[in-house]
């Protein structure tokens, strides 16, 4: 895991969920910003979850490889499955589901460094 792509991580996905909370107290459905925030925010997932597989398979591992797995998964889907849920209700609920998704991303990815330093707890 770097350190330093995680923190661009949380960080990008931090300032979208706040761009989120503009429109939903806007009342605006999701727009093109969030959808471009979920690209660039899911590419850092995917340059992480790279990384993290090429070490695994190197035998760099953590302590729980399983759970590990299954938090680095769980990354990987809820902003494509938020933008997807965000599509469809094109109310300011929609952009609401948008910002819950960018909001899970840094606790993940919080917990995908924890499980890695073999801090779990």
């Amino acid at each position: 895991m770097i350190d330093s792509l995680a923190t661009a991580i949380i960080a990008a996905s931090l300032v979208f969920t706040a761009w989120s909370l503009v429109g939903v107290v806007r009342d605006r459905p999701p727009d093109r910003v969030q959808f471009a925030g979920a690209a660039l925010v899911e590419l850092g997932l995917l340059i992480q979850e790279s990384i993290a597989a090429n070490r695994l398979v190197q035998g760099d591992r953590p302590e729980e490889v399983a759970l590990f797995i299954g938090y680095l998964i769980a990354s990987l889907v809820i902003l494509p499955v938020g933008t997807w849920l965000g599509l469809l209700e094109r109310t300011r609920w929609g952009t609401a589901i948008i910002g819950f998704a960018f909001l899970v991303i840094p606790v993940l990815v919080a917990r995908l460094q924890q499980i890695w330093d073999g801090t779990v707890g």
